[in-house]
Protein backbone atom coordinates (compact mmCIF):
# COMPACT_ATOMS: atom_id res chain seq x y z
CA UNK A 1 0.00 0.00 0.00
CA UNK A 2 0.96 3.42 -0.58
CA UNK A 3 1.04 5.67 1.64
CA UNK A 4 -1.61 8.79 0.64
CA UNK A 5 -0.47 12.14 1.49
CA UNK A 6 -2.94 14.01 4.05
CA UNK A 7 -3.87 17.54 3.12
CA UNK A 8 -3.39 20.25 5.19
CA UNK A 9 -6.67 20.94 7.55
CA UNK A 10 -8.13 24.15 6.07
CA UNK A 11 -10.41 26.48 7.02
CA UNK A 12 -13.50 24.54 5.94
CA UNK A 13 -12.47 21.79 7.98
CA UNK A 14 -12.11 23.27 10.88
CA UNK A 15 -15.34 24.96 10.59
CA UNK A 16 -16.70 21.43 10.21
CA UNK A 17 -14.83 20.48 13.37
CA UNK A 18 -16.23 22.88 15.36
CA UNK A 19 -19.83 22.91 14.39
CA UNK A 20 -20.55 19.32 15.44
CA UNK A 21 -18.42 19.17 18.90
CA UNK A 22 -19.04 22.87 19.47
CA UNK A 23 -23.00 21.98 19.13
CA UNK A 24 -22.32 18.63 21.30
CA UNK A 25 -20.13 20.02 24.09
CA UNK A 26 -22.58 23.18 24.44
CA UNK A 27 -25.55 20.72 25.21
CA UNK A 28 -23.96 18.87 27.44
CA UNK A 29 -22.48 22.21 29.46
CA UNK A 30 -26.11 23.44 29.59
CA UNK A 31 -27.54 20.40 30.71
CA UNK A 32 -25.27 19.60 33.38
CA UNK A 33 -24.97 23.68 34.54
CA UNK A 34 -28.80 23.28 34.59
CA UNK A 35 -29.13 19.83 36.89
CA UNK A 36 -27.03 21.26 39.15
CA UNK A 37 -24.14 18.52 38.48
CA UNK A 38 -21.08 20.87 39.10
CA UNK A 39 -20.14 24.38 39.35
CA UNK A 40 -20.02 26.65 36.51
CA UNK A 41 -15.90 26.77 36.89
CA UNK A 42 -16.09 22.72 36.54
CA UNK A 43 -18.11 22.60 33.84
CA UNK A 44 -16.27 25.36 32.09
CA UNK A 45 -13.13 23.46 32.46
CA UNK A 46 -14.87 20.10 31.48
CA UNK A 47 -16.23 22.34 28.58
CA UNK A 48 -12.39 22.90 27.69
CA UNK A 49 -10.91 19.47 28.74
CA UNK A 50 -13.59 17.88 25.79
CA UNK A 51 -12.52 20.16 23.02
CA UNK A 52 -9.36 19.72 23.60
CA UNK A 53 -8.82 16.10 23.92
CA UNK A 54 -11.53 15.13 21.20
CA UNK A 55 -9.83 18.01 18.39
CA UNK A 56 -6.52 16.04 18.84
CA UNK A 57 -8.23 12.60 18.37
CA UNK A 58 -10.21 13.61 15.43
CA UNK A 59 -6.87 15.32 13.75
CA UNK A 60 -5.23 11.77 14.76
CA UNK A 61 -8.66 9.76 12.93
CA UNK A 62 -8.12 12.34 9.79
CA UNK A 63 -4.96 11.79 9.45
CA UNK A 64 -5.49 7.25 9.54
CA UNK A 65 -8.11 8.36 7.42
CA UNK A 66 -5.69 9.72 4.75
CA UNK A 67 -2.51 7.76 5.45
CA UNK A 68 -3.96 4.55 4.92
CA UNK A 69 -6.24 5.90 1.46
CA UNK A 70 -9.43 4.74 3.87
CA UNK A 71 -11.44 7.06 1.84
CA UNK A 72 -11.51 5.75 -1.50
CA UNK A 73 -12.35 2.07 -0.80
CA UNK A 74 -15.22 1.89 1.83
CA UNK A 75 -15.72 -1.77 1.16
CA UNK A 76 -17.42 -3.68 4.36
CA UNK A 77 -13.67 -4.68 5.60
CA UNK A 78 -13.04 -1.11 5.69
CA UNK A 79 -16.11 -0.10 7.45
CA UNK A 80 -15.25 -3.06 10.58
CA UNK A 81 -11.70 -1.15 10.70
CA UNK A 82 -13.27 1.96 11.27
CA UNK A 83 -16.01 0.89 13.77
CA UNK A 84 -12.80 -0.82 15.82
CA UNK A 85 -10.88 2.39 15.93
CA UNK A 86 -13.80 4.93 16.89
CA UNK A 87 -14.87 2.72 19.79
CA UNK A 88 -11.24 2.01 20.55
CA UNK A 89 -10.57 6.16 20.38
CA UNK A 90 -14.21 6.79 22.03
CA UNK A 91 -12.56 4.94 25.18
CA UNK A 92 -9.42 7.33 24.97
CA UNK A 93 -10.94 9.82 24.88
CA UNK A 94 -13.91 9.12 28.38
CA UNK A 95 -10.33 8.17 29.82
CA UNK A 96 -8.17 11.46 28.90
CA UNK A 97 -11.67 13.53 29.77
CA UNK A 98 -12.15 12.17 33.01
CA UNK A 99 -8.14 12.57 33.77
CA UNK A 100 -7.76 15.82 32.18
CA UNK A 101 -10.69 16.98 35.26
CA UNK A 102 -9.06 14.75 37.68
CA UNK A 103 -5.80 16.94 36.94
CA UNK A 104 -7.97 20.32 37.65
CA UNK A 105 -9.22 19.19 40.66
CA UNK A 106 -5.74 18.19 42.27
CA UNK A 107 -3.83 21.09 40.92
CA UNK A 108 -6.67 23.39 42.33
CA UNK A 109 -7.43 21.59 45.37
CA UNK A 110 -10.44 20.53 45.35
CA UNK A 111 -9.31 17.14 46.21
CA UNK A 112 -6.22 16.01 47.75
CA UNK A 113 -5.16 13.13 45.45
CA UNK A 114 -6.09 12.53 41.89
CA UNK A 115 -9.60 11.20 41.19
CA UNK A 116 -10.14 9.13 38.78
CA UNK A 117 -13.37 6.57 38.57
CA UNK A 118 -13.52 3.72 35.72
CA UNK A 119 -17.44 4.86 36.24
CA UNK A 120 -17.43 7.51 34.79
CA UNK A 121 -15.31 6.58 31.73
CA UNK A 122 -17.27 3.65 30.86
CA UNK A 123 -19.99 6.63 31.10
CA UNK A 124 -18.99 8.49 28.59
CA UNK A 125 -17.36 6.07 26.68
CA UNK A 126 -20.52 5.45 25.07
CA UNK A 127 -21.34 9.09 23.95
CA UNK A 128 -18.28 9.98 22.68
CA UNK A 129 -17.92 6.99 20.50
CA UNK A 130 -21.38 7.68 18.99
CA UNK A 131 -20.00 11.94 18.68
CA UNK A 132 -16.65 10.61 17.18
CA UNK A 133 -18.56 7.81 15.10
CA UNK A 134 -20.69 10.92 13.31
CA UNK A 135 -17.87 12.97 13.41
CA UNK A 136 -16.00 10.04 11.22
CA UNK A 137 -19.27 9.51 9.19
CA UNK A 138 -19.99 13.29 8.60
CA UNK A 139 -16.48 13.84 7.36
CA UNK A 140 -16.69 10.83 4.82
CA UNK A 141 -19.59 12.09 3.36
CA UNK A 142 -18.05 15.51 3.16
CA UNK A 143 -14.85 14.40 1.52
CA UNK A 144 -16.89 12.55 -1.27
CA UNK A 145 -18.98 15.57 -1.67
CA UNK A 146 -16.00 17.46 -2.70
CA UNK A 147 -14.06 14.84 -4.35
CA UNK A 148 -17.58 15.02 -7.11
CA UNK A 149 -17.29 18.58 -7.24
CA UNK A 150 -13.71 18.46 -7.72
CA UNK A 151 -14.51 15.89 -10.71
CA UNK A 152 -16.83 17.33 -12.00
CA UNK A 153 -15.51 20.85 -12.31
CA UNK A 154 -12.15 19.00 -14.08
CA UNK A 155 -14.92 16.97 -16.59
CA UNK A 156 -16.35 20.48 -17.23
CA UNK A 157 -12.65 21.75 -18.09
CA UNK A 158 -11.98 19.04 -20.26
CA UNK A 159 -15.58 18.93 -22.22
CA UNK A 160 -14.79 22.85 -22.75
CA UNK A 161 -11.16 22.06 -24.12
CA UNK A 162 -12.48 19.76 -26.51
CA UNK A 163 -15.06 21.94 -27.41
CA UNK A 164 -12.17 24.81 -28.35
CA UNK A 165 -10.38 21.49 -29.94
CA UNK A 166 -13.23 20.40 -32.10
CA UNK A 167 -13.88 23.98 -33.23
CA UNK A 168 -10.51 24.79 -34.07
CA UNK A 169 -10.49 21.61 -36.31
CA UNK A 170 -13.87 22.94 -38.04
CA UNK A 171 -12.94 25.93 -38.41
CA UNK A 172 -9.22 24.56 -40.16
CA UNK A 173 -11.68 22.84 -42.42
CA UNK A 174 -13.22 26.16 -43.98
CA UNK A 175 -10.08 28.05 -45.15
CA UNK A 176 -8.40 25.14 -47.17
CA UNK A 177 -12.08 25.08 -49.02
CA UNK A 178 -12.60 28.51 -49.20
CA UNK A 179 -9.14 29.14 -50.44
CA UNK A 180 -9.21 26.21 -53.09
CA UNK A 181 -12.37 27.56 -54.65
CA UNK A 182 -10.85 31.14 -54.70
CA UNK A 183 -7.46 30.49 -56.51
CA UNK A 184 -9.29 28.08 -58.82
CA UNK A 185 -11.40 31.56 -59.78
CA UNK A 186 -8.10 33.29 -60.45
CA UNK A 187 -6.34 30.39 -62.33
CA UNK A 188 -9.25 30.28 -64.80
CA UNK A 189 -9.18 33.99 -65.61
CA UNK A 190 -5.46 35.11 -65.06
CA UNK A 191 -5.10 34.27 -69.38
CA UNK A 192 -8.37 36.15 -69.90
CA UNK A 193 -8.40 39.76 -67.86
CA UNK A 194 -5.56 40.85 -65.90
CA UNK A 195 -7.50 43.28 -64.69
CA UNK A 196 -9.64 41.07 -63.30
CA UNK A 197 -7.50 38.72 -61.54
CA UNK A 198 -5.82 41.10 -60.13
CA UNK A 199 -8.92 42.30 -58.29
CA UNK A 200 -9.67 38.98 -57.61
CA UNK A 201 -6.57 38.33 -55.68
CA UNK A 202 -7.35 42.15 -53.80
CA UNK A 203 -10.48 40.32 -52.33
CA UNK A 204 -9.38 37.12 -51.82
CA UNK A 205 -6.21 38.63 -49.52
CA UNK A 206 -9.29 40.57 -47.90
CA UNK A 207 -11.13 37.54 -47.14
CA UNK A 208 -8.32 35.12 -46.15
CA UNK A 209 -6.82 37.78 -43.93
CA UNK A 210 -10.72 37.49 -41.98
CA UNK A 211 -10.61 34.08 -41.92
CA UNK A 212 -7.11 33.30 -40.56
CA UNK A 213 -8.23 36.16 -37.69
CA UNK A 214 -11.48 35.09 -36.97
CA UNK A 215 -10.39 31.38 -35.72
CA UNK A 216 -8.72 33.23 -32.58
CA UNK A 217 -12.38 34.19 -31.25
CA UNK A 218 -15.48 31.95 -31.18
CA UNK A 219 -18.09 35.01 -32.10
CA UNK A 220 -17.55 37.84 -34.55
CA UNK A 221 -19.88 41.02 -34.98
CA UNK A 222 -22.21 40.59 -37.67
CA UNK A 223 -21.20 43.60 -39.53
CA UNK A 224 -17.50 42.44 -39.91
CA UNK A 225 -19.48 39.25 -41.03
CA UNK A 226 -21.11 40.44 -43.78
CA UNK A 227 -18.42 42.76 -45.02
CA UNK A 228 -16.50 39.73 -45.81
CA UNK A 229 -19.40 38.16 -47.49
CA UNK A 230 -20.10 41.21 -49.51
CA UNK A 231 -16.44 41.27 -50.65
CA UNK A 232 -16.90 37.57 -51.42
CA UNK A 233 -19.93 38.54 -53.86
CA UNK A 234 -17.86 40.69 -55.81
CA UNK A 235 -15.23 38.20 -56.38
CA UNK A 236 -17.62 35.16 -57.46
CA UNK A 237 -19.93 38.08 -59.60
CA UNK A 238 -16.44 38.98 -61.80
CA UNK A 239 -16.55 34.82 -62.10
CA UNK A 240 -20.61 34.52 -62.60
CA UNK A 241 -21.19 38.01 -64.28
CA UNK A 242 -25.19 37.70 -64.84
CA UNK A 243 -25.91 34.55 -63.75
CA UNK A 244 -25.28 35.67 -60.16
CA UNK A 245 -27.67 38.53 -58.69
CA UNK A 246 -27.40 38.99 -55.38
CA UNK A 247 -29.51 41.07 -52.98
CA UNK A 248 -29.08 41.78 -49.20
CA UNK A 249 -31.78 42.73 -46.62
CA UNK A 250 -30.20 43.04 -43.25
CA UNK A 251 -32.10 45.17 -40.23
CA UNK A 252 -29.65 48.09 -38.65
CA UNK A 253 -30.13 46.57 -35.18
CA UNK A 254 -29.05 43.39 -36.08
CA UNK A 255 -25.41 44.51 -36.97
CA UNK A 256 -24.06 44.50 -33.45
CA UNK A 257 -25.64 41.06 -32.27
CA UNK A 258 -22.31 38.14 -32.85
CA UNK A 259 -22.47 35.20 -35.07
CA UNK A 260 -19.74 32.47 -35.16
CA UNK A 261 -16.87 33.56 -38.18
CA UNK A 262 -17.41 32.37 -42.01
CA UNK A 263 -20.91 31.27 -40.59
CA UNK A 264 -22.92 33.53 -43.28
CA UNK A 265 -19.81 32.99 -45.62
CA UNK A 266 -19.90 29.30 -45.56
CA UNK A 267 -23.89 29.70 -46.59
CA UNK A 268 -23.67 31.98 -48.94
CA UNK A 269 -20.57 29.82 -50.77
CA UNK A 270 -23.19 26.88 -50.50
CA UNK A 271 -26.00 28.31 -52.02
CA UNK A 272 -23.59 29.23 -55.02
CA UNK A 273 -21.50 26.04 -55.03
CA UNK A 274 -25.14 24.15 -55.15
CA UNK A 275 -27.99 27.07 -56.54
CA UNK A 276 -26.50 29.14 -59.11
CA UNK A 277 -23.39 27.26 -60.43
CA UNK A 278 -25.56 24.18 -61.80
CA UNK A 279 -28.16 26.27 -63.62
CA UNK A 280 -27.16 28.25 -67.41
CA UNK A 281 -29.45 30.97 -66.22
CA UNK A 282 -29.20 33.85 -64.18
CA UNK A 283 -30.76 33.38 -60.52
CA UNK A 284 -31.22 35.44 -57.44
CA UNK A 285 -29.48 34.66 -54.28
CA UNK A 286 -31.05 36.40 -51.30
CA UNK A 287 -29.67 37.26 -47.68
CA UNK A 288 -31.86 38.34 -44.80
CA UNK A 289 -30.86 38.97 -41.44
CA UNK A 290 -33.47 40.21 -38.74
CA UNK A 291 -34.27 39.69 -34.89
CA UNK A 292 -37.23 38.61 -33.80
CA UNK A 293 -37.97 37.32 -29.52
CA UNK A 294 -34.12 38.01 -28.70
CA UNK A 295 -33.05 35.79 -31.78
CA UNK A 296 -31.43 36.52 -34.95
CA UNK A 297 -32.89 34.60 -38.30
CA UNK A 298 -30.14 34.18 -40.82
CA UNK A 299 -32.20 33.34 -44.16
CA UNK A 300 -30.39 32.46 -47.48
CA UNK A 301 -32.69 31.95 -50.32
CA UNK A 302 -31.29 30.60 -53.59
CA UNK A 303 -32.81 28.62 -56.95
CA UNK A 304 -31.91 24.94 -56.85
CA UNK A 305 -33.10 21.99 -55.51
CA UNK A 306 -32.05 20.47 -52.48
CA UNK A 307 -30.63 17.04 -51.79
CA UNK A 308 -28.73 15.40 -49.13
CA UNK A 309 -24.65 15.55 -49.73
CA UNK A 310 -23.38 12.73 -49.62
CA UNK A 311 -21.02 11.41 -46.79
CA UNK A 312 -17.59 12.49 -48.67
CA UNK A 313 -18.81 16.27 -48.66
CA UNK A 314 -20.19 15.28 -44.68
CA UNK A 315 -17.22 17.12 -43.18
CA UNK A 316 -17.77 20.77 -44.87
CA UNK A 317 -20.47 22.67 -46.39
CA UNK A 318 -24.29 22.20 -43.77
CA UNK A 319 -23.19 19.37 -41.49
CA UNK A 320 -20.21 21.72 -40.71
CA UNK A 321 -22.08 24.31 -39.60
CA UNK A 322 -24.42 22.05 -37.38
CA UNK A 323 -21.62 20.56 -35.82
CA UNK A 324 -20.85 24.32 -35.22
CA UNK A 325 -23.61 25.65 -34.21
CA UNK A 326 -24.03 22.56 -31.51
CA UNK A 327 -20.80 23.16 -29.78
CA UNK A 328 -21.40 26.97 -29.70
CA UNK A 329 -24.83 27.08 -28.74
CA UNK A 330 -26.03 23.26 -27.81
CA UNK A 331 -30.27 23.39 -28.45
CA UNK A 332 -30.13 27.30 -28.87
CA UNK A 333 -28.91 27.06 -32.68
CA UNK A 334 -31.00 25.63 -35.44
CA UNK A 335 -30.49 25.15 -38.87
CA UNK A 336 -33.32 24.22 -41.49
CA UNK A 337 -33.24 23.68 -44.78
CA UNK A 338 -36.52 23.78 -47.15
CA UNK A 339 -37.07 23.45 -50.71
CA UNK A 340 -40.16 24.35 -52.79
CA UNK A 341 -40.97 26.12 -56.20
CA UNK A 342 -37.38 25.52 -57.42
CA UNK A 343 -35.72 27.91 -54.16
CA UNK A 344 -33.84 25.99 -51.50
CA UNK A 345 -33.99 28.06 -48.39
CA UNK A 346 -31.67 27.44 -45.32
CA UNK A 347 -32.75 28.91 -42.35
CA UNK A 348 -30.19 29.76 -38.79
CA UNK A 349 -31.73 30.95 -35.42
CA UNK A 350 -28.93 31.76 -33.10
CA UNK A 351 -29.52 33.41 -29.98
CA UNK A 352 -29.26 37.35 -29.95
CA UNK A 353 -25.95 38.04 -28.21
CA UNK A 354 -25.44 41.60 -28.24
CA UNK A 355 -21.63 41.74 -27.21
CA UNK A 356 -19.28 38.87 -27.39
CA UNK A 357 -19.47 36.92 -24.01
CA UNK A 358 -18.51 33.89 -22.46
CA UNK A 359 -21.85 31.43 -22.25
CA UNK A 360 -22.80 28.35 -21.84
CA UNK A 361 -21.40 25.42 -24.94
CA UNK A 362 -18.61 28.30 -25.64
CA UNK A 363 -15.30 27.55 -25.24
CA UNK A 364 -13.73 29.70 -22.79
Amino acid sequence: MNPARTPPADRYFWWFHASVWGVFILINFITRQFNGIESLEQGLVSLVVLLLVNTVLCLVLRWVLHRFDLLHSLSPGVWFRLVLLVVLLGFVSAVLSTLGVGFYYLLFGHASTLVFFMVTVYQNWLVLTLMLGIWTVVYLIINHLRQLSQLQSQQHQTQLQLKEAELNHLMGQLNPHFLFNGLNNIRGLMLEDVDRARTMLTDLADLLRYSLNTPKQPLTDLASELAVVQAYIQLCQIQYEDRLQYREEVEPRALPCQVPPMLIQLLVENAIRHGIDRQASPGELYLGVNLASQQLHITVRNPGHWHKPPVAESGLGLANIRKRLALLFGDQATLQVTAQSNQVCIEVVLPALPEAATFAGAPA
